[in-house]
């Protein structure tokens, strides 16, 4: 630093953390924060994704989080669901808050199981897998993978001009059209 006419200053953690606060204009709900998904037996969690998520498995580390922070998360069945009418599960959230204490924060939900397998496709909404495509294949680009990010990009492209061109008129044509648009422009 003497040699190149500059200076060295010690800061703690929290000077740091507070400028880059102020540099993003956000608030930090929690910091060092996990997510682990809890799901019967016949669901296992596929893949979570989202900035900072790093997990093909039910448990991920995230980081600082603020309010606009997606996470999206993909299961698949594992063996063959009962016949319930609802399917449970418990997102556990653990984080530390600003002046570092620890928390644990338990969310169930019991997820509507769909048999009315028309009224389902007529009313499907092809944002949120295109979202998490788009985050996907821009995970797999910043990973160097190109021709990966690509193929995603691709699948999901083919994906949506099914569904435009299939699905009863509707919401799902309706967002697989405008995903279908932009998708292609990213591609």
């Amino acid at each position: 630093a003497s040699s190149s006419g500059g200076g060295i200053y010690y800061v703690s953690a929290a000077e740091v953390e507070g400028s880059f606060r102020q540099i993003r204009g956000q608030e930090f709900l929690g910091h060092d924060v996990a997510l682990r998904l809890v799901t019967p037996r016949t669901l296992e969690v596929e893949r979570i994704t989202g900035p900072g998520a790093k997990a093909d498995a039910a448990e991920t580390r995230l980081g600082a989080v603020t309010a606009d922070r997606e996470v999206f998360v993909r299961l698949k069945r594992s063996g063959r669901l009962e016949k319930k009418k609802k399917v449970p599960l418990q997102a556990q959230i653990e984080y530390r808050d600003a002046q570092g204490r620890r928390h644990l924060r338990v969310s169930s939900i019991n997820v509507d199981t769909i048999k009315d397998v028309k009224a389902y496709a007529k009313g499907y909404d092809t944002d949120i897998p295109t979202v998490m495509a788009m985050q996907e294949a821009g995970e797999e680009y910043f990973r160097n993978r190109t021709a990966s990010s690509l193929d995603r990009l691709r699948a999901m492209k083919n994906n949506l001009a099914t569904v435009a061109s299939s699905a009863p008129i509707g919401k799902a044509q309706d967002t697989a059209t405008k995903n279908l648009a932009f998708v292609e422009r990213e591609i």
